[in-house]
């Protein structure tokens, strides 16, 4: 009994000081994009990126974004394609996406912006984003934007203007 007891303890020793279960795995340096990066991806592939101020980016495949972040605010270009916005709050400094002459503002929350040109779709998963004119925003202060949608809520722009609706289940 006694050496069944030791085996049973030397057992868990070795489970106690290996502990693979906690192993981290440090993310690849080419997951954090810099300031001046831009991703662009095969229509196949996504990615996972996380931006200088902490916010993720899943971009997915056949898009390109290219973060310009400066003391005021974090802007990001979507050129083509679609990504998915998990932004962290930071309420000095505006995050915007912009994409096709519109800006998607937001300050602490989740959605997917797609350019499918010539609309846009975004849909927002947690929070609120304002939509309006990109040279309208985020400079002018008290500009008022045409379009806000909130959890939920699936807004479009194409040729007759913003729509705002509830987002169809996935």
């Amino acid at each position: 009994a006694w050496m069944a007891a030791g085996g049973a303890a030397a057992a868990i020793a070795v489970l106690l000081l290996v502990q693979p279960w906690r192993t981290a795995v440090p993310a690849p340096a080419s997951t954090v994009a810099a300031l001046s990066d831009s991703v662009e991806l095969l229509p196949s592939s996504a990615r996972r990126v996380t931006l200088p101020d902490g916010s993720i980016v899943q971009v997915r495949g056949n898009s390109e974004i290219r973060p310009a972040f400066t003391p005021q605010e974090r802007r990001v270009h979507l050129t083509s394609g679609e990504a998915y916005f998990l932004v962290r709050k930071d309420n000095a400094r505006p995050f915007l996406v912009e994409v096709n002459g519109t800006a998607v503002r937001a300050v602490g929350t989740a959605y997917n912006v797609k350019l499918d040109s010539p609309s846009i779709e975004v849909i927002v998963t947690e929070g609120t984003v304002a939509l309006a004119p990109a040279a309208r925003e985020p400079r002018a202060s008290g500009a008022t934007h045409p379009a806000r949608a909130n959890a939920g809520q699936r807004a479009r722009l194409d040729g007759s203007g913003f729509t705002v609706e509830p987002a169809s289940p996935a």
